[in-house]
């Protein structure tokens, strides 16, 4: 597969493209992310003609549908940069983008928290950039961030996880089948590898994903795999707990079972407890897992997403 895309606020890759001629650089973005993914740089109000520098905007009037305007002039700005934002969302869509990271309480790229002043000029932080609602409009399953969401390692996880499984599943989209069956076992077979991550982000998804990829084996394959796409989509939303890692280490535990010693049996159970009791590291049960992947399992679990849904530098909890 070609390598993960990621759209980013250019500004926090260290162009000068902000109001004051400055920028705004996040190490973590345009370092870390940028050692993994191809990073694609934009920025609304440079490209809908504002230059640099220039004439801060704010959002006046209805937070679901604000005007973009100068804070001194008043010179209105929301068709030009409602237009660059659709044309470039339809761009960013058509590269096959996995995820995005924008800049924060910015009046195009905030994602939440962003400014918004009522009529009386009283300001509300309620609204959303125009780029950050127009990815929403249109690319509605795309994983989307702001830098600052980004500097908690809970949520900087999640969006990592959901990047490469929005990845993958663009994958799985992309690829032809000859027929109907064909495309049922691409599914099945992505399905397989999925399982175990979709079940520690959301148990009762994955087992109605399970239950769609059993009985529809004739299904016609846009519809199947249309189905799948939203519902996976939906699934991974959702961040992993350790209740349902708990859970899932343990389904895992069951699945190799036989393939096991009772005293290395006992010794992942014991593991598991360790993880569910705090005592323990995720990445501890996983490492004591993957040793028996080594010897008598890899068959079986080898390939599982589980253990791998991110690179290892970019996933905090395999750090």
């Amino acid at each position: 597969m070609d390598r993960v895309r990621i759209a980013v606020s250019a500004c926090l890759l260290g162009e000068n493209v902000r109001y004051d001629g400055g920028h705004k650089y996040d190490p973590y973005v345009a370092e870390e992310l940028a050692a993994h993914c191809e990073l694609v740089p934009l920025c609304p109000e440079m490209e809908a003609g504002m230059g640099v520098p220039r004439e801060p905007v704010h959002l006046v009037g209805d937070p679901a549908a604000p005007r973009m305007i100068g804070n001194q002039s008043g010179e209105d700005w929301t068709v030009r940069v409602g237009a660059l934002v659709r044309e470039r969302v339809t761009q960013l869509g058509a590269m096959r983008i996995a995820g995005c990271v924008l800049k924060s309480r910015s009046p195009s790229c905030g994602i939440d928290g962003v400014d918004v002043a009522a009529e009386d000029g009283r300001l509300e932080p309620i609204g959303r950039g125009l780029l950050a609602a127009q990815l929403r409009r249109q690319l509605p399953s795309l994983p989307v961030e702001q830098e600052r969401g980004l500097h908690d390692v809970g949520r900087r996880e999640h969006f990592v996880v959901r990047v490469f499984a929005h990845h993958r599943l663009d994958g799985l989209l992309a690829t032809d089948a000859a027929d109907a069956s064909a495309a049922w076992g691409l599914v099945a077979e992505f399905h397989r590898r999925e399982s175990y991550l979709l079940t520690a982000h959301n148990p009762r998804n994955c087992a109605e994903l399970d239950r769609l990829v059993a009985v529809t084996a004739e299904r016609p394959p846009a519809d199947l795999r249309a189905r799948y796409a939203d519902l996976y989509t939906e699934t991974m939303r959702t961040c992993a707990t350790v209740v349902q890692h708990v859970a899932v280490l343990q389904r895992i535990l069951r699945d190799l079972r036989v393939q096991l010693t009772a005293r290395t049996q006992e010794d992942i159970t014991a593991a598991i407890a360790d993880y569910r009791d705090e005592r323990t590291s995720l990445v501890d049960v996983m490492n004591l897992i993957e040793r028996q992947l080594e010897t008598g399992g890899r068959s079986i679990l080898g390939d599982q997403s589980y253990f791998a849904p991110a690179p290892v530098e970019l996933w905090p909890c395999r750090r």
